[in-house]
């Protein structure tokens, strides 16, 4: 069997080179895959790797990997890196004893996750709460790769877009709580996410409770958890005071003789037990960013998944455009009272660069100290640039580099991951304990080295989608 790697900086063992222990990683996965793949299930009893260069970062190998022989249960297996210059890194046989089962990791975690999470939503639950719970359950595409996905209705085109994914918004609004407001992502990327990968979407939108709800109860009889906004100030496992109504949950079920809701939020690892009236008032919140007025999306899959390659081309090119220029806000900056700002792409990366350093002149002691602590909520959890959707980018450059060989996704790959170690740093400064003007000056130092960053990250991203689409 043949494979792609991409080592990245996460594996760095000597500056620039790959860890002798990640490449051996890499092989024993290699094998895992390998021994699934000929119906041998087995455990590894020995694996002697030997490097014959050294192994790069941000470089994709090809891996090649086959049985050399049996003995009794033992089977030796032997497989080989080799970079885009065909030089060898390493060349060794294995031996296998087909006593337990094993395979890749990832195999292994794909399966696991689906299974549980049908055991969990389908079964224990209905199991716990008996014939009043309506639970409905479907698998998600695992990738873009042209797998099926089931049955479906893909009506006529994809209803691509020109926007996809990351972008940046800065918000400084008078009157707000916290003052500042950070988003790293477009604001119609769920529903661009889901065209690219060829399904039929429709956001609907009520001021009618009893229609909204019908909706989702609509979507789970069919068989689909429902994805909806909601004000995470109105869901009470949340426990938070500020407001965001554009918050993404899903729903998979019901119950009405308890008057709950069954919510997957990622947010929490558990499916959480959401009251009726909660999650009416979450639904229906006239709160910041935008009233959520029901939304609920609709979506019809597809029978199969769009070429990689040009899903992939289309998707970062217009990552790299909404970066660079700014896409669709999640707030129209006429609605904004006196006084704010309001800057998108890279130029709102830079305006909240500059602008961060002028905190202390704008607020006072409490205000700042606010200003502060929410930073690395934003940066990390609830949806800016950094820590979280910037290494969403990450994972997906890599995926792509090892799924079509493209050098130049792998590069992005690495680029988006100093991005979002960058963003983080300024979380770690923005809340570090030392006085407050030291806090100030260190985060406005690390917010001063983004736009940089960002930009040539997202020219990297726009090279990558280049390459993809003249592959394709």
């Amino acid at each position: 069997m043949r494979a792609r790697h991409v080592f990245d900086e996460r594996h760095v063992g000597a500056p620039g080179i790959a860890h002798g222990g990640a490449v051996a990683t890499v092989l024993d996965d290699l094998f895992g895959f390998l021994l699934y793949l000929i119906g041998e299930p087995a455990v590894t009893r020995h694996l002697e790797v030997g490097y014959r260069s050294p192994v790069l970062l941000g470089t994709p190998y090809l891996l090649e990997a086959g049985v050399q022989r049996r003995e009794g249960r033992k089977l030796f297996v032997r497989a080989q890196g080799t970079d885009e210059g065909e030089r060898p890194w390493s060349r060794r046989p294995h031996s296998s004893s087909s006593s337990a089962w094993s395979t890749s990791p990832v195999a292994v975690e794909t399966r696991r996750l689906w299974r549980r999470e049908r055991a969990t939503v389908a079964g224990e639950l209905s199991r716990s709460h008996g014939r009043a719970l309506r639970v409905r359950s479907t698998p998600r595409p695992a990738g873009l790769g042209g797998a099926r996905l089931g049955r479906g209705r893909a009506r006529g085109g994809t209803g691509l877009r020109p926007r996809w994914g990351l972008d940046f918004s800065y918000l400084r609004v008078p009157g707000l709580a916290p003052p500042i407001y950070l988003v790293g992502r477009g604001g119609d990327m769920e529903v661009d996410l889901l065209r690219r990968l060829g399904a039929q979407v429709e956001l609907r939108r009520t001021d009618d409770a009893a229609l909204g709800w019908r909706w989702v109860r609509d979507e789970l009889t069919a068989g689909r958890p429902v994805m909806v906004w909601a004000d995470i100030a109105e869901l009470p496992y949340l426990r938070v005071r500020l407001q965001m109504s554009r918050h993404n949950v899903v729903v998979i079920g019901y119950d009405d003789e308890r008057q709950i809701a069954y919510v997957v939020d990622n947010d929490r690892e558990a499916v959480q037990e959401v009251p009726y009236a909660a999650l009416a008032r979450a639904r229906r919140s006239t709160g910041f960013p935008a009233p959520t007025r029901h939304a609920t999306f609709a979506v019809d899959w597809p029978e199969r998944l769009p070429d990689l390659r040009s899903a992939a081309a289309e998707a970062f090119a217009a990552a790299a455009a909404g970066i660079r220029h700014g896409g669709p806000g999640i707030v129209d900056s006429s609605d904004l009272p006196p006084g704010s700002i309001s800057a998108l792409g890279l130029a709102g990366i830079r305006e909240f660069a500059d602008d961060l350093a002028s905190w202390p002149q704008v607020w006072d002691t409490v205000t700042l100290e606010a200003a502060l602590a929410a930073l690395p909520v934003f940066v990390e959890k609830a949806g800016t640039g950094g820590g979280l959707f910037r290494r969403l980018q990450v994972a997906a450059c890599h995926d792509v580099a090892w799924r079509t060989g493209s050098s130049a996704s792998a590069r992005a790959g690495l680029a988006y991951d100093r991005c979002a170690e960058a963003w983080s740093r300024l979380a770690r400064a923005a809340t570090a304990d030392v006085p407050l003007p030291d806090r100030v000056a260190a985060a406005a130092e690390a917010a001063a080295r983004l736009p940089a960053l960002e930009e040539e990250a997202a020219d990297l991203l726009a090279l990558a989608a280049e390459e993809l689409r003249v592959s394709s």
